[in-house]
């Protein structure tokens, strides 16, 4: 137990090593861990139904959902895709979102011509224009970056089953 040479306690020197040991590969199970963590994370699925390969080939087509009517080009060109319904099914609500706005923004307008609030009115149809603009964004956004996030409000409603 003590060192030939100098009589230094090698069972302390023993004890100190497995502990720095094992320091040493609890930090390599931690960075193992966080980069299983971070791979996982990079992709924000919805219950994990969605195939990497399935998300890097229908991107794209998942961007044309969150432009108005064009939701209908990734549904005709990706019908097999659940990452591009996904999207589909999100950009339908917003289109329908928007006609919802599109039709009160129309009667606020038209209810400025007979009320004195006119400021008020523009600010408020101003407001909703620039929400359903910043959803569209969102949605856009994490098409391409292969997200399947809800958008915030809207996106719990389905349509495509």
């Amino acid at each position: 137990n003590f060192c030939p040479y100098c009589g230094h306690d090698l069972s302390k020197t023993y004890e100190r090593e497995e502990f720095i040991n094992a320091e040493i590969k609890e930090e390599k199970v931690e960075e193992e861990v966080k980069e299983e963590v971070h791979t996982s994370a990079s992709y924000d699925y919805d219950d994990n139904m969605y195939d990497m390969k399935d998300i890097e080939e229908n991107k794209v087509f998942a961007f044309f959902s969150y432009l108005g009517f064009l939701f209908i080009i990734p549904l005709i060109a990706r019908p097999d895709s659940r990452f591009c319904k996904f999207h589909v099914n999100q950009g339908i609500i917003l289109c329908i979102t928007e006609a919802i706005v599109g039709v009160l923004c129309a009667a606020l307008e038209f209810a400025m011509v007979t009320a004195s609030l006119v400021s008020v009115i523009e600010l408020i149809t101003t407001a909703l224009d620039i929400l359903t603009a910043c959803l569209a964004i969102y949605g856009i956004v994490n098409a391409l970056t292969g997200k399947a996030k809800e958008l915030p409000v809207i996106g719990k409603f389905r349509i495509l089953k």
